[in-house]
């Protein structure tokens, strides 16, 4: 579960209140479990963050926040950072690029320090022949491995680091990779100018000042919301 703070301004009250005021709802998903909204009125000394954290619970350390407002470093309350699906986005996306090539011996690298992707790197089995996974984490992929293999008959080779005379026509990474012809930066989503189209139904849930794309993130690995999961770059 995750959180979405909502701070009331100033402007809306005709005076400031003494204590700061806290409201804890729940917003259902479709297809999803439900998320928090934590509706907050500051009071003369500003956001309570101890009565946030309170209201917020277990999804305190998921919180997602209107620009501009930032909890102190002694907080319970952490910014949600979405771990894996702008991974999964940039996955999707080389799957569908790789697809239009079907004619082609295509290859593809993943890096995926943490082992984060390990049960998504499957969508692009179909379209690449050959897939190489650099991680620190390779018993991640173990399990996976073993039902790609039994599914496609196809293996993947699971490193800790790239081989220098090893060329790739996709990479999926945040750090640069030479040796691969079209490299797609997961990280690059969260930037403010995303080519990413998402749907107008989260768009309209999504609450004013939040980042559409980051509550999108929190509804795919906080909520379970599977749909999202399908996302590409607007390119594709």
């Amino acid at each position: 579960m995750f959180s979405v703070l909502n701070v009331a301004s100033e402007k809306r009250s005709a005076f400031r209140r003494r204590r700061c005021e806290v409201e804890m709802l729940l917003s259902p998903v479709k297809g999803a479990a439900p998320y928090k909204i934590i509706n907050v009125s500051p009071g003369r000394k500003g956001v309570d963050w101890k009565k946030v954290a309170l209201a917020a619970g277990n999804s305190a350390g998921s919180m997602l926040l209107p620009q501009g407002i930032n909890p102190p470093e002694s907080a319970d309350v952490k910014a949600f950072v979405p771990r894996f699906l702008p991974g999964v986005i940039m996955l999707n996306t080389v799957a569908a690029l790789a697809a239009r090539h079907s004619d082609k011996k295509l290859s593809a690298v993943v890096a995926d320090e943490c082992g984060a992707l390990a049960e998504y790197v499957e969508r692009i089995v179909p379209f690449v022949a050959k897939i190489t996974v650099v991680t620190q984490a390779p018993e991640a992929y173990f399990k996976p491995c073993v039902g790609i293999m039994e599914r496609y008959g196809a293996t993947l080779k699971v490193c800790l680091q790239l081989n220098g005379s090893e060329s790739f026509d996709y990479g999926v990474s945040d750090a640069d990779i030479p040796c691969a012809k079209a490299l797609f930066r997961p990280s690059e989503l969260l930037s403010t100018e995303r080519p990413v189209d998402i749907p107008e139904e989260y768009i309209r849930m999504c609450s004013q000042g939040i980042d559409p794309f980051l509550f999108v993130c929190a509804l795919f690995e906080c909520s379970g919301l599977k749909a999202v999961g399908n996302l590409t770059l607007k390119m594709i």
